[in-house]
């Protein structure tokens, strides 16, 4: 074998383009492939903010969905309940208020606002102060129906007070 000679004061006699020429491609082709991957980001970018949007539309319409079922029943009968609970009970309690006598207390009172009822169960010391409060109540034409039942005396109380179930319906007033 023979030992290799370097000198590197020598100047080349040719220049070596085929290198030159490879090392600029390469370079190119680099460049090329960072261009690619920034073009690809930005584009994984918009698919984000679309489908971002896009999610954000569906859940907005969704709640729209949500709302307007709220608003409209599902069947007449849930609509019947919803427009009875917004009905006041407060004409018929005036109603009643105004047939009122100080000779009755009242035990229970159960008001039914979507049927327009009111229960009530009452201890007078009379019959008849119940039943004026009945006849009273049957004449008045805010009231639609009247029920009444006597249980009898509460033997128990040393006043022996009447007791008494009534039950009346009452009409809504248009103004």
């Amino acid at each position: 074998m023979k030992p290799v000679q370097l000198d590197f004061q020598r100047k080349p006699s040719t220049t070596p383009w085929i290198g030159l020429v490879l090392v600029a491609l390469g370079v190119v082709v680099i460049l090329w492939a960072l261009a690619q991957q920034d073009i690809v980001r930005q584009r994984q970018q918009q698919v984000s903010d679309r489908e971002d949007d896009v999610a954000w539309l569906k859940k907005k319409q969704d709640q729209a969905q949500q709302a307007a079922r709220k608003e409209t029943p599902m069947n007449d009968k849930v609509a019947a309940i919803r427009k009875g609970q917004l009905v006041s009970p407060i004409p018929a309690l005036a109603l009643l208020e105004e047939y009122w006598s100080n000779d009755i207390g009242l035990t229970k009172l159960e008001v039914v606002t979507a049927d327009h009822d009111i229960k009530l169960e009452l201890e007078s010391r009379t019959l008849e102060d119940t039943l004026s409060l009945v006849d009273n109540l049957t004449s008045d034409p805010r009231v639609s129906k009247v029920t009444f039942a006597h249980q009898g005396l509460k033997v128990v109380d040393p006043f022996k007070p009447t007791q008494s179930q009534l039950e009346f319906t009452w009409r809504e007033v248009r103004r």
